[in-house]
């Protein structure tokens, strides 16, 4: 299963485990906030947060099989998405760190999965593969810097469109046997 935060967290630990992204980077998989339980991170920073998820199928899910066993039936039911995922770079403005270097540095990482490009197959922390992610591409990237609101801090940004599906499985009992000794009511 793929959920969406499954998928940021493997981006995650493919990013730590790199060694293009410098070790010195924090990661975080949620919105920098100043002042509440992240306000003591150190820059630089890359976030990897949900933009927006949309789910392809009405009612969540469409049966897409279904496994027969000896003792058991198991339904297979998919929610396929597409999920939005927006990845920031934060940098203090006099260190020695670039936005665009890191942020390049984790696009160059992180295009390894792209669907137009080496299209691997995105691994978890746990070596497990995430074969439910059917697209992965990189879209828009830049600097969205913010002076209004955070003067000392540079910002990179880069959207990453992801489609994939979250698999259910039903056990269904199987019938063992039919009872043969019909008597007919007339």
């Amino acid at each position: 299963m793929a959920r969406p935060d499954e998928i940021i967290d493997a981006l995650i630990y493919q990013l730590e485990a790199s060694d293009v992204v410098s070790s010195d980077v924090t990661y975080l998989n949620e919105e920098v906030d100043s002042t509440g339980k992240n306000a003591d991170v150190f820059l630089p920073v890359i976030e990897i947060q949900e933009a927006d998820v949309t789910w392809l199928s009405e009612f969540n899910t469409d049966r897409v099989d279904i496994e027969f066993t000896d003792d058991f039936a198991e339904e297979v039911y998919r929610a396929e998405y597409e999920l939005i995922l927006q990845l920031d770079v934060w940098v203090a403005d006099t260190s020695k760190w670039s936005p665009d270097e890191i942020g390049e540095d984790a696009r160059r990482v992180l295009y390894q999965y792209e669907s137009a490009g080496l299209s691997k197959t995105l691994v978890d922390r746990e070596g497990n593969s995430l074969p439910e992610i059917w697209k992965f591409s990189l879209t828009d990237a830049g600097r969205p810097d913010d002076l209004s609101g955070t003067f000392s801090v540079r910002k990179w940004r880069q959207e990453i469109e992801i489609w994939a599906y979250e698999e259910y499985r039903a056990e269904k009992d199987v019938i063992q046997s039919v009872k043969e000794d019909v008597q007919s009511f007339n």
